[in-house]
């Protein structure tokens, strides 16, 4: 006999006793559908993180910071004092770390804080939150230019009085139309007058924003951002142009861990000389998203693990029914072994029938973990969405089956087959023919 014939009677059988047959593969059933749906879920989070990082600039996103590396003992009060100063982001240097590394930079951010103001335009006042920054911001964190451009470099060297402002604020204040290149005049809360030109209006996204964290009915009430130069701020509040914390926006298909090294390696050696006494640290939200799927994959490995036992109760499952099947086709084994069959014959054949159950058990299992993760994964989104709508348009729900795990599991489900069905096979094959055709 055959391999395609042991299939055929294996599905014969199946199909001869359903309920018995489908009570057997439950167990294999629960235990593939738990492993499957752990995982879809452990894989759709982490790729439903990387996506709605990446859909607003982050998940390439490296933070850096310079610190002074000191001892006491090798320094005077003055002395550590001009060294702990000269531990900062100059704004030359970025834009020089910048020209330098465009291919793989989209911006180097930097910012010196928030002014709460106010702006009386044609149509009605607005609240505004003015941020100062170096170039790009709007653009690197995923925000869309609708009109105009972005704050860059160049209004920094000039300390040019530019500002790009929110759509809202054009819809509210100016009824709609946007004021490119006409001044404004927003007025600080410390009395401070300020009166830069409009050069680009974007799409205000809430999450994005630093004046987003409140809570308004009516939109017409909220404080969006306005760009201006950092460096016009600076110069307008006496500040100095000096930053401990810069963000750098990595370009498409550039690893964040090479920007980070290279970001570095430019600072202490083209800026910092070498020295010692300085150390520049880097966090990038890739070593972040890693960390996270790391912790994911821990616990979606630990439950599998638990889940799996399910599988070995399937398989003594499996193993009764089989030890059952072959008493009840005693004299069945008994006329096969008169007409010539060999005792590998009547174990291939059982064997066959164990490994058919518990491989058609883990697909069904794998169907109803797929849908489980699916389902799971849409409604934890929805009620996420719900819960923020202000960050709706950011969450990218991707529900992704593990493909490894789907191949394990049936893997591993014809392996519990062969190994519970061993022992009724070799029964069956062990059987003597005489005493099977004498059974009644």
């Amino acid at each position: 006999m055959n391999f395609r014939e042991n299939i055929a009677l294996a599905f014969v059988s199946i199909r001869t006793n359903r309920l018995r047959s489908f009570l057997t593969m439950l167990g294999i059933i629960i235990g593939i559908s738990a492993v499957i749906t752990i995982t879809t879920i452990g894989q759709s989070l982490q790729s439903t993180l990387r996506s709605s990082l990446g859909s607003i600039g982050g998940a390439n996103q490296i933070s850096a910071m310079v610190s002074f590396n000191y001892n006491w003992d090798d320094y005077n009060e003055e002395e550590y004092e001009e060294l702990s100063e000269s531990a900062q982001f100059t704004f030359e240097d970025l834009e020089g770390y910048y020209n330098e590394y465009s291919d793989e930079v989209n911006a180097v951010v930097v910012s010196n804080g928030n002014w709460q103001g106010d702006v009386t335009g044609p149509s009605d006042s607005a609240k505004v939150n003015v941020q100062g920054i170096s170039q790009g911001l709007v653009e690197a964190q995923g925000q869309t230019l609708i009109a105009g451009r972005d704050i860059t470099f160049e209004d920094n060297d000039r300390c040019a009085a530019t500002c790009v402002v929110s759509d809202y604020f054009v819809k509210y204040a100016y009824g709609g139309v946007a004021p490119l290149g006409e001044r404004i005049e927003i007025e600080l809360q410390d009395g401070t007058v300020i009166k830069p030109y409009v050069v680009g209006v974007y799409k205000y996204k809430e999450e994005l924003m630093s004046s987003s964290r409140q809570r308004v009915k009516n939109k017409k009430n909220i404080t969006t951002d306005v760009f201006v130069p950092c460096n016009y701020m600076d110069n307008l509040m006496g500040v100095t142009n000096t930053y401990s914390y810069a963000n750098i926006f990595g370009a498409p298909g550039y690893e964040s861990e090479q920007i980070a090294d290279d970001f570095k390696e430019y600072f202490n050696s083209e800026v910092f000389g070498n020295s010692e006494n300085y150390y520049i640290e880097t966090y990038t939200l890739e070593e972040e998203l890693k960390a996270i799927g790391q912790v994911l994959d821990v616990l979606s490995i630990a439950i599998s693990f638990i889940a799996s036992i399910s599988l070995l109760v399937g398989g003594v499952g499996v193993m009764n029914i089989m030890l059952v099947s072959v008493i009840e086709r005693t004299r069945e084994i008994g006329i096969r072994k008169a007409l010539g069959a060999k005792n590998n014959a009547i174990e291939m054949q059982f064997l066959t029938e164990a490994v058919v159950i518990c491989m058609i058990g883990g697909v069904i299992g794998i169907l109803v973990g797929v849908l489980s993760g699916f389902g799971i994964a849409l409604v934890a989104g929805n009620v996420l969405k719900n819960s923020y709508p202000q960050i709706a348009d950011f969450i990218s729900i991707s529900v992704s089956p593990s493909p490894v795990a789907i191949a394990v599991s049936v893997i591993f489900s014809m392996l519990v087959g062969a190994g519970f069905g061993f022992y009724p096979a070799r029964k069956a094959a062990r059987m003597s023919p005489i005493d099977a055709l004498r059974y009644e």
